[in-house]
């Protein structure tokens, strides 16, 4: 599944997921932030590499779907490796 490759990479980049990633209970909408890195820093540098998200308060949340591959994934997780 998608969610649980970009979870997985964001958990090892230090950022936090918000929401339950137990089987039964797996969203496909992936909240997460990073301990020190603000949520609009982050929000913004998705933006301007054309990767769609939404800010919400003190964190982003990604949506990946069917329709988005395994390298786009490991995109954005390259991408989040700022921190």
């Amino acid at each position: 599944m998608r969610t649980d490759r970009l979870c997985r990479g964001l958990e090892q980049r230090g950022y936090s997921i918000l929401s339950s990633r137990e089987d039964g209970h797996k969203p496909r909408i992936v909240p997460f932030k990073h301990s020190t890195l603000p949520s609009f820093e982050l929000y913004n540098l998705l933006l301007a590499n054309r990767i769609q998200g939404t800010e919400r308060a003190e964190y982003i949340r990604l949506s990946p779907h069917f329709y988005n591959s395994e390298e786009e994934i490991d995109e954005v997780l390259a991408l989040l490796s700022v921190g």
